[in-house]
């Protein structure tokens, strides 16, 4: 003897419906799956024939999980590959992965009281109040391009993407030729503007313009800031591109010599994602991030 429960299963925290019961399943039945909306006829949605002759249908086995992107060998880091920043499952942090010399981490710091969300959309945003708020990447970087996929996901005073390659802003010593702090540029809703910072709050070389797009609230816009030296470090060209179009070359034709050490920024570099706010508070939302090596 065999029994045979049909029933309706519905989300949680609803309960089951069940919609019959035999104890002893040896005849065929028909169960017609109907619908009715206010005092409309029924509709037949569905008939679904039980026989006990016939075998059950195979579960299907579940869809195989992607593979995760596999790494490119020109790619110094890819926060989808290299980080848990895009697994959907909403957190905020402080702290990613190792920071140290070319750990491959993150970490908030400055003013504004900065955080990291990971979202449920498999995006991460840099959230922070009134002041300089921002992410260090422990990367190690020298002639390298920073590809960024991001938006302004609300409109705050003073609020732009600032980013920074080739830094060494936080390393100690007295002297400031091992405190770089690096090539930068920063984006917002007008244009954009670069500068050189020849040590901490100290800068030089600046130069502004527009950008090729409208920066819009919610829009997603593509950032490549490339750093590259030119002519055995006596020159430093910089160069940035909007969604593919080329905006901005800027070329440092007296670099320091600390500033063209390539082998202080083996040792230790790292980049930044900033956001600057005047007052109240901002998030930028970014879909991916990479180094690349230039």
């Amino acid at each position: 003897m065999t029994k045979i429960r049909v029933f309706a299963r519905r989300p949680t925290p609803l309960d089951d419906l069940n919609i019959v019961t035999i104890n002893d399943f040896v005849v065929p039945f028909d169960v017609d799956i109907m619908q009715q909306l206010d005092e409309e006829a029924p509709t037949l949605v569905q008939k679904v024939t039980f026989d006990p002759e016939e075998p059950l249908p195979e579960p299907e086995p579940p869809e195989p999980e992607p593979e995760p992107p596999k790494p490119e060998e020109n790619v110094l880091y890819d926060s989808t590959i290299h980080s848990k920043l895009h697994d959907g499952k909403v957190r905020v942090i402080e702290q990613e992965g190792s920071i140290k010399p070319g750990g491959l981490g993150l970490e908030c710091r400055a003013s504004g009281k900065p955080k990291c969300v990971v979202n449920e959309d498999k995006t991460f945003s840099l959230v922070c109040g009134t002041g300089h708020g921002r992410f260090y990447f422990y990367v190690l970087n020298y002639n390298a391009t920073l590809e960024i996929e991001a938006a302004f996901w609300n409109e705050a005073k003073g609020q732009d993407l600032s980013l920074k390659m080739r830094s060494r802003h936080n390393e100690g010593g007295s002297s400031t030729d091992g405190r770089f702090g690096g090539y930068g540029l920063s984006i917002d809703r007008v244009g954009y503007g670069a500068k050189r910072e020849d040590f901490h709050n100290q800068h030089s070389q600046s130069q502004g313009g527009k950008t090729p797009e409208k920066v819009e609230t919610k829009k997603y816009f593509k950032i490549e800031f490339t750093v590259k030296d030119e002519d055995d470090g006596k020159n430093v060209r910089q160069t940035a591109k909007m969604n593919g179009k080329d905006f901005m070359t800027k070329v440092d034709i007296s670099p320091k010599p600390y500033m063209v050490d390539k082998s202080l920024y083996e040792k230790q570099s790292y980049l930044w994602v900033r956001q600057n706010i005047d007052s109240g508070s901002g998030e930028i939302r970014i879909k991916r991030l990479r180094i690349l090596k230039a």
